[in-house]
Formats: C-alpha cells, sequence, structure tokens
C-alpha cells in the first residue's frame, strides 16, 4: 500500500510547489483577440484505456481529461485505486479507504478524497504526484473533498461537516472558504489557469407541492467576490404547463480560463393546479454575464454540459428517454458523439470531460462483445 503522510512538511511543500508555479502563471484570455479556435471534429477515432488487472470497470470510471491527453480513473463506489493513464501505460495509486478520483491538472497531479462519491464515510482531500497520494492539510480541511486542481497549484472543493460543507480554495498554503449568503452549503467545483472559481450553492425554499424543498445556485468567484450566473428565461414549459424559474436549480459543471461556465439548469414543470409536475433538464453557457440555453439546441428530451474547453466547444451529455446521447456543441452548431464514433466498433453511454485539443474521455460499449471500457476520443 502507498504510505500517505499528513504532516507540517507535507503542507509546507505543497505550499512552495504552489507559490512557484504563481510565480509563473498567466492571467487572462488566453485566446488572443481575434484568434479563432478550430471548428467542431467531424469523426474520432477512439482509444481504449486498459485498466490494471484485477480491477473492475466500475472501480475505474474516467473523470477527467489534461492538456497532454492523460485520463485520471476512479470512481469511489466500491474501490480504492486510482489511476492514472497516459499514452498506454497507467500508474496507480492506492488510497487506505474507499476514495474518488476528481481532478487533473496539466502537469499529471490528481486530486480527489477518500470516501464515496455521495460524501458518505470518511472525508479527507487528496493530493496524487510521482505514484504517492498526499492528504492535503490546512485550516478547515479536516473533512473535506478536493474537486479540482489548476496548473498553479490552486485545488478547490467542499470542506466542513455533513450538510454544513463551505466551497474552500487552496492556493499556497492558505485556505480560504466562501460564504454564499442566504445558502446553507457550497461547494467549488472548478478552477481555471487566473485562479477563478465555479462554485455552486444550496438553500431552502418554500415548500410546494411536487416541488423540492432547496435549489442549487451557481456563482463564480473571482477577485474575491462571488458573481451569480443567474438562470436560464427558459424552463421549457409545454402547452398548459406553468413553471417558476426562480425555483430552477442551476448547477455549474466546469469553467474555462474565458471564464465560461457550463452546467444544466434543473427543476419542475407543471400542470396549473400542480396535480402533475415532471422534470425539465437543460444544458448551460454562461459568458459575459448571460446564460445561453445550449439545451434548445438538442434533440433529446434532457441535457447536461459537463466540460467547456478553452474555444468554448461544450460537450453535452443528452438522454432521449433512458438512452444516452452525447454531443459537442459550439455557437449553435451540434455534433453527434455517437454517429461520429459509429464506425469505431463502440458504443458510447457517456461523456466525462474534454480538452483544448478536442480529446473526450468516455464511457463505451463495444457492439460486437458487449464489454465496456473507458475510452478517448481523439479527433480524426
Amino acid at each position: 500500500m502507498i504510505s500517505i503522510p499528513r504532516t507540517d512538511a507535507v503542507t509546507r511543500s505543497f505550499a512552495l510547489l504552489a507559490a512557484c508555479l504563481l510565480a509563473t502563471a498567466c492571467d487572462g484570455d488566453p485566446v488572443a483577440p481575434g484568434e479563432e479556435g478550430p471548428g467542431l471534429p467531424r469523426r474520432y477515432s477512439l482509444t481504449v484505456i486498459e485498466r490494471p488487472a484485477g480491477l473492475q470497470q466500475m472501480e475505474l470510471l474516467p473523470r477527467a481529461i489534461n492538456a497532454s491527453g492523460q485520463v485520471v480513473l476512479g470512481s469511489g463506489y466500491s474501490g480504492r485505486t486510482l489511476v492514472l493513464w497516459s499514452g498506454g501505460s497507467a500508474t496507480a495509486f492506492t488510497a487506505p479507504y474507499l476514495a474518488t478520483a476528481t481532478g487533473l491538472d496539466d502537469s499529471g497531479r490528481i486530486v480527489g478524497c477518500t470516501g464515496s462519491v455521495f460524501g458518505q464515510g470518511e472525508q479527507r482531500p487528496l493530493l496524487g504526484e510521482a505514484g504517492r497520494l498526499w492528504y492535503l492539510a490546512g485550516a478547515g480541511l479536516e473533512r473535506a473533498c478536493a474537486r479540482a486542481v489548476a496548473s498553479r497549484g490552486t485545488v478547490v472543493g467542499e470542506a466542513g461537516p455533513a450538510g454544513r460543507e463551505r466551497a474552500f480554495v487552496l492556493e499556497a498554503g492558505r485556505v480560504t472558504l466562501l460564504d454564499v449568503p442566504g445558502d446553507s452549503t457550497s461547494q467549488a467545483v472548478a478552477v481555471n489557469a487566473a485562479g477563478h472559481v465555479a462554485v455552486n450553492s444550496q438553500r431552502t425554499v418554500a415548500p410546494l407541492p411536487n416541488e423540492p424543498a432547496s435549489v442549487v445556485r451557481a456563482s463564480l468567484w473571482r477577485g474575491g467576490a462571488l458573481v451569480p450566473l443567474g438562470h436560464l428565461d427558459s424552463p421549457a414549459a409545454g402547452p398548459g404547463q406553468v413553471a417558476d424559474p426562480s425555483r430552477f436549480s442551476h448547477i455549474a459543471r466546469d469553467l474555462n480560463d474565458r471564464d465560461e461556465v457550463v452546467g444544466d439548469s434543473w427543476g419542475m414543470v407543471c400542470t396549473a393546479d400542480r396535480s402533475a409536475c415532471g422534470s425539465r433538464m437543460r444544458a448551460f453557457l454562461w459568458r459575459g454575464g448571460r446564460m445561453t440555453d445550449v439545451g434548445r439546441d438538442l434533440p433529446v428530451d434532457a441535457s447536461s454540459a459537463v466540460a467547456v474547453n478553452r474555444w468554448g466547444h461544450v460537450l453535452v451529455q443528452g438522454y432521449s428517454g433512458r438512452t444516452p446521447v452525447p454531443f459537442l456543441w459550439h455557437e449553435g452548431r451540434v455534433l453527434n458523439l455517437a454517429e461520429a464514433v459509429a464506425a469505431t466498433g463502440w458504443r458510447l453511454t457517456g461523456v466525462h470531460d474534454l480538452n483544448d485539443a478536442g480529446q473526450v474521455v468516455a464511457t463505451a460499449q463495444n457492439t460486437a462483445t458487449g464489454a465496456f471500457a473507458a475510452v478517448r476520443l481523439d479527433p480524426a
């Protein structure tokens, strides 16, 4: 088993590493004025991510991909092994308890936490590099989960007792806990090169028949202040239905270096007398203070935007009934990823992350054998 020390020396070494990265970090828009990004690919090749012997597929779901095409895997459902996959080779990290991987930076450092992906059991934040796992230490991180890491060394996540968690930012050895006025809990889910952070927070609302008693709000933390993302103007209510956009949850999933945030808007659409209600989930892109309804452009019943790259390409997990249908979206143009990989002999069952080169990490089923695997899609 790989040892996981938790000492002042470890804390100081990580702080020094973060400080060195901060000294050379670049702030601002990575896309030069007038620079056009690549268009959406039309076809992909597919590479199977081989898992180490003895591990089951459900123990190694893909979580994130970095600029070099490295992938971190680890589900937290039943296992305690996290894997960094790089060009056909795999480095395994073994935690002392049930653990999950959640994020990956461009240098190959991984973050995550012990405990299940649902926040159950013992939770301590993890950093993995050079084949070793470390507990992250700092004021308030005694119970915490790290959700994302930036190449500058910033780690974000949530910390605190169950039901009272607060978003945290760990930078240069200092922990900042983010308070969202009026909300009971908060969680930091993504961080970009400038140290800006996507935050979700939860608040209680007055109960209504067939409606949840709380909503989630998404914000962008930058310059020490929280910027609320607001909500979609279109809750997708059909003829004879009503919906209150203020009661919809807006959940951030990812953030790019241009401060564009993606996620999904979720809530209930009901008949006028509220005798019958059904959920609506639509992918969104937020930029420049405005939220765009990405889901409106997709031929599916429900959608969630799970990742966005520097070019504004949005990776969307859609659902037609219960059938998963993944897409790439950019400025109203849509690419059906299931069709783009049809010639590979694999059927996509879920998409998880996207990098600036257009590579996608996903789960898929072999149409001939029925076997499931984690895969990486490369623009052909």
